[in-house]
């Protein structure tokens, strides 16, 4: 990376919640908890099947319950609680100019003025649509990549991201 590599962000309410949902999907819990739900659920099924009458119980209870909060309650506390987020962060809403340079990223907003290290990165995160760079555990920077001015730029910085290792 010769050149620094130059981004204005302003993020929108739908692609914030669009990137915690992927976040969630990724979750091997989420996962997991889906299958053992369809295998209970399958049990279900199989013991209607075979005897011709329903008896509810603990499997009926538990899959029911487990389908219920997977894909009723779980979607809207992660919408409820993203756009509780949103809203009180209003950092994340005003426009973020980011400028990558070879040894560092400059990070500039309303409030915030920030020179974050390469070498002070613990780790980033790709997604479809998205770099989180995280300066630690529970900090992310938010880098969508629609906001690269070219494919080069964005080509350009995932291999530098990959020399470091941080990819």
């Amino acid at each position: 990376m010769t050149k620094p590599i130059s981004l204005l962000v302003q993020m929108q309410f739908s692609e914030y919640l669009r990137l915690n949902f992927s976040i969630l999907l990724r979750s091997r819990l989420v996962w997991t908890s889906v299958l053992l739900s369809f295998v209970l659920l399958g049990m279900l099924i199989e013991e209607i099947l075979e005897n011709q009458e329903f008896a509810w119980g603990w499997k009926e209870t538990a899959g029911i319950g487990l389908l219920v909060f997977l894909f009723i309650v779980l979607p809207l506390l992660t919408y409820l609680r993203t756009k509780s987020y949103f809203a009180e962060n209003k950092s994340l809403a005003e426009p973020t100019q980011y400028q990558f340079f070879q040894d560092k990223i400059q990070i500039d907003s309303k409030d915030l003025h920030v020179t974050l290290f390469w070498e002070r990165v613990y780790k980033v995160r790709e997604f479809s649509e998205w770099f989180m760079i995280y300066q630690n555990r529970h900090l992310a920077y938010l880098v969508p990549k629609k906001s690269f001015a070219t494919a080069e730029d964005l080509t350009t910085l995932r291999n530098f991201m990959q020399k470091k290792k941080l990819l």
